[in-house]
């Protein structure tokens, strides 16, 4: 018969690699989050707060839009502003970059 001899070096390094591997398979992307984490009345409302911000911007087209946001950092901060601040305040989630 065998024995594993555990060294208490051995047992830290499970333990940093375990809570490193345990931090890392909870992270999600602000998609999985919105897709796969909120509800659906969750959905709708961060999606209501997003539609007041952009009835702010001087675009009236849906076309239009996307290449504005793309285009314009400020538009584009304010809308990300409303989507982070929603999921910090109304899910209790901390977002990371």
């Amino acid at each position: 018969m065998c024995t594993i001899e555990l060294k208490e070096d051995s047992l830290i390094a499970g333990g940093v690699l375990g809570g490193i591997t345990a931090y890392y398979m909870s992270k999600k992307s602000v998609e999985e989050v919105i897709m796969r984490v909120m509800t659906d009345a969750q959905r709708e409302k961060l999606a209501a707060s997003v539609a007041v911000v952009i009835a702010k911007l001087p675009v009236k087209d849906p076309a239009s839009l996307l290449p504005f946001l793309q285009n314009n950092q400020h538009a584009k901060e304010a809308v990300l502003q409303v989507v982070f601040a929603f999921i910090e305040e109304e899910m209790k989630l901390h977002i990371v970059d």
